[in-house]
């Protein structure tokens, strides 16, 4: 799936995005490689977006993880990523998604 927008990194962890209905968007983190660790999409029940699909590519002996999604219904939904192997996660993404604005805002 095609953005037309940056993918949303590590950077916007704990932050609110808001984007016009219809607009899809992607979700981009790293991990190791070489570790068993995984990044895991902790619910995919939305309301507002839809999950579209998650691939994984290998660059300079880093994991890229991108998820795809695309605001589907005017509403929120909190999207949450867990990087871990088993039950404790030793990382958490949380993105905030406000669907049916005018368009992409950034906030923090």
């Amino acid at each position: 799936m095609g953005c037309s927008s940056k993918p949303i990194t590590e950077s916007s962890n704990n932050t609110t995005k808001e984007f016009e209905l219809g607009s899809p968007f992607q979700i981009q983190l790293k991990g190791d490689a070489s570790s068993a660790n995984n990044l895991i999409l902790e619910n995919k029940a939305f309301t507002a977006v839809r999950f579209v699909d998650k691939s994984i590519t290998t660059e300079a002996g880093e994991k890229v993880y991108t998820f795809d999604f695309v605001a589907e219904n005017e509403g929120e939904d909190d999207i949450v990523i867990v990087y871990g192997d088993g039950p404790e996660a030793q990382k958490i993404f949380k993105l905030h998604v406000i669907s049916g604005t005018i368009g992409r805002i950034e906030s923090e």
